[in-house]
């Protein structure tokens, strides 16, 4: 991200045409599009995803330094599906879901045992598989937080049911 001060840029032009992104060496700086990112659980070091994919699969995050460091996700507007994307991702704490989201697939949160939050802006409920996986979160301390307009939605969907408890409102 790009600021002037510490006031974020919203655009980048040169002369009358604006710039869609702009890179520092292979690191992407600057996106005129949502992009997402992970941060680094020691440095803070914040990281984007892009947009290449319609979902996110086990496979996008497929590095050592992924499963190893990231301590919070904020998937970008755009991705809908979700599939052992965050499978052994061992450090991570916090997941923040685009309101594009449609389905969260098998082993999803598998082996993320420090969970602590999932932020969900989707106001549907998406598809929530059965088989999310093993170890995740300590018992009591995950929480899904979703839109306040839609709790009841979530309470109430399939699968969703078997966390109402946990289910509360942004």
């Amino acid at each position: 991200m790009i600021y002037k001060g510490n006031e974020k840029i919203k655009s980048i032009y040169y002369g009358n045409q604006k710039i869609k992104e702009v890179y520092k060496g292979n690191q992407l700086v600057y996106s005129d599009k949502p992009v997402g990112y992970w941060i680094h659980k020691d440095t803070g070091v914040t990281t984007p995803i892009g947009l290449n994919e319609p979902f996110i699969s086990g496979t996008t995050f497929n590095r050592p330094s992924w499963y190893i460091d990231a301590l919070e996700i904020v998937v970008p507007e755009g991705i809908a599906v979700l599939n052992e994307s965050f499978n052994g991702c061992d450090n991570l704490k916090i997941i923040r879901l685009p309101s594009t989201i449609t389905t969260i697939g098998d082993l999803t949160f598998n082996q993320t045992p420090y969970l602590e939050g999932l932020y969900i802006k989707a106001t549907v409920p998406p598809f929530l598989s059965s088989n999310l996986g093993a170890n995740i979160g300590h018992i009591g301390n995950v929480k899904i937080y979703v839109p306040a307009t839609s709790v009841n939605a979530y309470k109430t969907a399939p699968v969703w049911s078997n966390f109402s408890s946990i289910i509360l409102s942004m």
